[in-house]
C-alpha cells in the first residue's frame, strides 16, 4: 500500500504523564519504510523494540534504552498512514500534551507527503487473546482493511458499559479517535500516585471521572471519548508491529498487556521477529 512520510521534522515538547518531567520528541523524515526509533546504536525499526506490559502505558525497550507512553504518537502516525519516519525521544517518555492524539495529528498532517510502498501485515486466520483474571478479550479476523469494535465495561461508575464500531481510515481517525483524551477515575488518583504514576497528570491533559460524571468536559460526549481513546491505545500498540495492520479487531475491556501479545503474533505473521521474540 502507498504510505506517507514527512517533508520536514516535527517536534513536540511537554510534560510526561507519568514521570512529570519535561520531555521532547522529534519525528523526522527517513529514507526507509517503516517506523524507526533513534537509539544509542543508531536507527532501530519498531519491530525490534520489545513492548513491555507497563502499568497504564506502553513502554518499549531495546538493549539498555527504554521509552514510555508512545501509544498516542504511534496511533497518530498509523491513523494518518505515515509509515516512513524516524522518532527521536528526549527524556523517559513522549510528552502527553493534551492527553489525546490531536496535537500530533495537527502538526503531522501539515508535514505529510507521499512516500513509497509498504507491505501491510494481514490477519490470515481468526486470532484470540484472553486474560481471564481481568475479563479481557481481544479477537481478530481477516478483513480487507482495518476496523475495531470496542466494548468498555466499568460497572458502578457513570461510564458503565459502552460499545462502538470504528472503521479505521483517516477521516474516522481524525473525527472520532484522535480527539479522545486519556481518562481515569478520581478515586484511583491517590493509588496511582503512590505507584509513581500520573505525576504529570491533571485536568488539562486527562478526562477525569468522579461519582457524578466527568470533572472536565469537552465537545465530545464523555462516554464516546472514553471509547475512542481505548481504540487509539489499541492502534498505537498495533503500530509496534512496524507495518500497517489489516484485519477486524474486537476489543473487550482490553489494555496494553493483551495488545502486546497480539503484536508479537502479528510480527511473526509478517516475518518481523525482534531479537527478544525470535
Amino acid at each position: 500500500m502507498r504510505c506517507f512520510g514527512l517533508r520536514g521534522e516535527v517536534s513536540f515538547e511537554g510534560v510526561g504523564l507519568h514521570s512529570g518531567r519535561t520531555c521532547g520528541v522529534t519525528v523526522r523524515p527517513f529514507h526507509l519504510p517503516g517506523i524507526w526509533f533513534s537509539s544509542g546504536d543508531g536507527p532501530v525499526p519498531a519491530h525490534r523494540w520489545r513492548p513491555c506490559s507497563g502499568d497504564r502505558r506502553t513502554h518499549v525497550e531495546v538493549g539498555c534504552r527504554s521509552v514510555e507512553t508512545l501509544e498516542h504518537l504511534l496511533g497518530a502516525l498509523a491513523g494518518l498512514d505515515i509509515w516512513q519516519v524516524l522518532i527521536e525521544v528526549e527524556g523517559p517518555e513522549v510528552p502527553i500534551l493534551d492527553g489525546s492524539a490531536m496535537p500530533f495529528v495537527r502538526a503531522l498532517v501539515d508535514a505529510r507527503v507521499e512516500a513509497g510502498d509498504v507491505e501491510p501485515v494481514g490477519v490470515t486466520s481468526p486470532l484470540a487473546f484472553e486474560d481471564p483474571a481481568g475479563g479481557r478479550i481481544l479477537c481478530a479476523y481477516p478483513f480487507d482493511g482495518l476496523k475495531v469494535s470496542c466494548l468498555l465495561d466499568y460497572p458502578g461508575t457513570p461510564l458503565g458499559t459502552v460499545y462502538g464500531e470504528f472503521p479505521v481510515d483517516a477521516g474516522t481517525f481524525v473525527g472520532r479517535i484522535a480527539p479522545c483524551r486519556t481518562f481515569g477515575f478520581r478515586e484511583e488518583v491517590e493509588a496511582l500516585l503512590s505507584r509513581g504514576l500520573i505525576r504529570g497528570g491533571g485536568l488539562d491533559n486527562a478526562l477525569v471521572i468522579d461519582r457524578e460524571g466527568p470533572m472536565n468536559r469537552s465537545h465530545l460526549p464523555f462516554r464516546e471519548e472514553c471509547l475512542g481513546h481505548k481504540v487509539l491505545d489499541l492502534l498505537g500498540d498495533l503500530a509496534l508491529v512496524g507495518r500497517p495492520v489489516r484485519g477486524a479487531f474486537v476489543s473487550i475491556r482490553t489494555g496494553h498487556g493483551i495488545h502486546h501479545r497480539a503484536v508479537a503474533v502479528l510480527r511473526a505473521l509478517g516475518g518481523l521477529v525482534s531479537d527478544n521474540e525470535g
